[in-house]
């Protein structure tokens, strides 16, 4: 009764007259594009609709007004089983797209196919036709749209779920159809031909190796896509972070849609039919991971998708191998890993994460180790390097012989021997030679190794001329008390003799301290025989005399003096610091108790004798002057002398009323020290002193006139010796105008440090000073008169 509406018919496989039929609309505009019929001979029927034909519960619908309209009927046609509305919700009234395919698959997946845009918009109920709005879903081949594209759909059995949906088109041009072919096959693969790059665009989406990737035409040219919207998406995916190891299990991802069967095959005789499995390789290498999913209503052709696996095993990290070298050689090891390879930490590597290492190995045998680590373990490996030395020796070490003779030396370390200098040798080239020098000659032997490593050392054939003896060396001459080496000549043995004075009788050179005057003969043997050498040793005995003994008062000073055997000597006296002239034998002496002083006389051949003299010292009487006075000027104190049974006398004597007497009265007129003496029954005197402080008188005015006429022109304190001093200025109100604390900066009526004047008026000064008695305050009024 509306507009338009659509029908369908059934009719017998023979022909005649219809066995079922119904109308499909309402009152308003609702046109049928296509009917399609399922397995179980359900008809399906789609087209456009603007009526408000209800949508069936439990179907997937965007909107009960939505433009385009599926609807499915029983196979007699005589129930509508249910009824549904796809498009923009947002396009109230008018159609979206117009149909251009449709199938129902024999599994009963629904497949659409429409265009839309500006160019199919002449209609009345079309006048807002456009994709735009239309649902797309997240695997969506296109989600975005121009208003002017191809628009493609499926809905699983039943209606109830949109289960994929894409735009299809340029971003540019409006793809249409004018009449073209557009066919589904039965796996719901949508085969189209379309009015594309209209406008003389090359935008529509191509594959590789297309016909043609451009529009080489003015305006609209053919444009081909076939789109497989019934296909098994097949997808395969490591679930197993990072690196896949042996023995470990790993998980696979299943990212396939539309799918109910899986068959897992992994590359090494096992299977899975799991969604996802977890397997286990027992082994390294590369295995191919094939997934094959199928459909098990054969609506769909089985997929296949693999995914290359590779199984990897803890690092096999390598040593590059090293000859054995010689004593010093620098050695280059070489290690082979992965980027994870580090050196084990040693003293003679310097980077352990360097592959490439240059030492100089020891001596002996040293063992250098490589780890690599990857996710499946750790690797090592290691390798000894071997450092040949060649230890030279000869035997006898060091000899001596006769001259005429010989002496065998052997060479040992190495089986190559050379010797140089050749003079005296019977063969340089073996490693045991015989030796007949004619002077003492040092020897060396380079032995060399398999390998060509080398190592040397000396020897030394002392050649004696002939047996040792008969020489008299000349006299020597020390100091009694003192001692001398004495020479001997080359031998194997010696003695000496007389032996007391000696410290051993058997050396070459023993030390000999004799008291007198002595003659030393020694008995020296050499492998040539024995002989007798003699020396004699002479001794000076020095002398020295100090003065006699004596006694002083503490303070004064007392001569000593001393005199020695020879007249040249020179003195020293000790301790030197309590000597007036340390180096004269005549000197005078200032020890504050009683003091040993030592001499030292030294004759003109260094010999030194010393001698003592004692200075007795007697103490002063102890005598106090008392302690020390601050008075004020002119005011009188009585001095507190103390000097048990001792006779006394004050200096200086002025201002005193008793000189003599222990506590006499002062009447004080300047500062000064007053000295207490006396003088004890052995005529030594004492003496203290005591300091008697003065304070003077201090004047402050009442006023004062700064005019800058040079009369009265600044406010300060007068007196002599004015300590502790400091001065603050406050006006009427309490504020601070001046201070200071220098007698030479005195207030000349400025305020904040002459930045500007005071006016004139009576201020409040506060002055501190420092008295006898203590800090004083000073607090007063001055008038300032300008």
């Amino acid at each position: 009764g509306g507009v338009a509406d659509g029908f369908a018919l059934r009719f017998a496989a023979g022909g005649g007259a219809p066995t079922g039929g119904t109308l499909f609309g309402t009152n308003n505009y609702d046109q049928a594009y296509f009917v399609q019929v399922d397995a179980i001979g359900q008809v399906y029927l789609f087209g456009q609709s603007i009526g408000n034909k209800p949508v069936s519960a439990g179907t997937y619908s965007d909107s009960p007004q939505a433009g385009q309209f599926v609807a499915c009927y029983a196979p007699a046609l005589d129930e509508l089983v249910w009824h549904t509305r796809i498009g923009d919700p947002g396009n109230v009234g008018s159609i979206d797209i117009s149909p251009t395919a449709f199938l129902v698959s024999d599994c009963g997946e629904i497949y659409m196919s429409g265009w839309g845009g500006a160019t199919n918009n002449s209609s009345p109920f079309i006048f807002s036709s456009g994709t735009n709005g239309m649902p797309t879903t997240d695997d969506a081949f296109q989600t975005g749209t121009n208003d002017g594209d191809f628009w493609l759909g499926v809905m699983n059995p039943g209606g109830t779920e949109l289960s994929y949906a894409t735009f299809f088109g340029g971003g540019t041009s409006a793809e249409h159809v004018d009449g073209g072919t557009s066919r589904f096959d039965k796996d719901g693969t949508v085969y189209q031909a379309m009015c594309a790059g209209c406008g003389g665009n090359s935008d529509m989406p191509t594959t590789t190796g297309a016909w043609s990737s451009t529009n080489d035409s003015f305006n609209c040219n053919l444009g081909l896509f076939k789109f497989e919207l019934g296909e098994l998406d097949v997808g395969i995916d490591v679930a197993t972070e990072g690196i896949l190891c042996d023995g470990l299990d790993v998980a696979f991802e299943n990212t396939s849609t539309l799918g109910y069967n899986y068959l897992w095959t992994f590359d090494d005789s096992e299977i899975s039919t799991e969604y996802e499995p977890t397997h286990t390789f027992s082994s390294p290498g590369s295995y191919t991971v094939i997934l094959t999913v199928t459909d098990p209503a054969g609506c769909l052709e089985p997929v296949n998708a693999e995914i290359e696996v590779n199984i990897q095993q803890p690092p096999s990290p390598v040593i590059m191998p090293v000859d054995p070298v010689c004593e010093g050689e620098e050695v280059q090891l070489i290690a082979n890993g992965t980027s994870e390879i580090v050196w084990t930490p040693h003293p003679l590597i310097e980077d352990i994460n360097v592959p490439v290492q240059n030492i100089t190995p020891p001596v002996g045998s040293t063992t250098f180790s490589v780890t690599d680590e990857n996710n499946c373990g750790i690797g090592e490996a290691s390798i000894t390097v071997v450092v040949q030395a060649v230890a030279a020796e000869v035997t006898p070490s060091s000899t001596a012989i006769c001259l005429g003779e010989s002496v065998p030396l052997i060479a040992e370390g190495a089986a190559n021997a050379t010797w140089f200098p050749t003079a005296g040798i019977d063969n340089p080239n073996a490693t045991t030679v015989l030796a007949s020098p004619t002077t003492t000659t040092t020897y060396t032997v380079q032995l060399t190794d398999n390998i060509g490593c080398t190592g040397e050392t000396e020897v030394t054939v002392s050649v004696v001329p002939g047996p040792p003896g008969d020489q008299v060396y000349p006299s020597v001459e020390i100091c009694a008390g003192f001692g001398v080496q004495l020479p001997g000549a080359e031998g194997d043995a010696w003695l000496w003799s007389p032996s007391g004075p000696l410290n051993d009788s058997g050396l070459q050179f023993p030390y000999a301290s004799p008291e007198a005057t002595t003659t030393f003969t020694v008995d020296i043997q050499n492998i040539c025989g024995i002989g007798t050498d003699e020396i004699t040793v002479e001794v000076r005995i020095p002398e020295a005399y100090a003065s006699e003994d004596g006694g002083m008062c503490r303070g004064e000073v007392f001569e000593i003096s001393a005199e020695g055997n020879d007249p040249n000597s020179t003195f020293t006296w000790v301790p030197a610091d309590l000597v007036s002239s340390p180096g004269n034998a005549t000197t005078t002496v200032f020890p504050n108790f009683t003091q040993t002083f030592t001499v030292f006389v030294t004759d003109s051949e260094g010999c030194t004798a010393s001698d003592d003299v004692t200075v007795y010292v007697t103490q002063p009487p102890g005598i106090s002057a008392g302690p020390n006075f601050e008075v004020a000027w002119l005011d009188t104190v009585q001095l507190l002398g103390q000097a048990p049974g001792l006779d006394v006398f004050w200096t200086p004597s002025e201002n005193l009323d008793c000189s003599t007497c222990l506590n006499p009265t002062l009447t004080v007129v300047e500062p000064g020290w007053y000295v207490l003496q006396a003088v004890d029954t052995t005529g030594c005197p004492g003496r203290d002193s005591v300091f008697v402080d003065l304070f003077y008188p201090v004047y402050v005015p009442t006023s004062f006139t700064p005019n800058n006429d040079g009369i009265n022109d600044v406010f300060r304190v007068e007196g002599e010796d004015i300590r502790g001093y400091w001065m603050k200025i406050f006006n009427r109100w309490g504020e601070l105008v001046f201070y200071s604390d220098d007698l030479a900066q005195p207030w000349q009526g400025n305020v904040e440090e002459g930045a500007y004047y005071a006016p004139d008026g009576v201020y409040l000064y506060q002055i501190r000073i420092e008295r006898e008695s203590g800090p004083v305050l000073l607090e007063g009024h001055v008038h300032l008169l300008r």
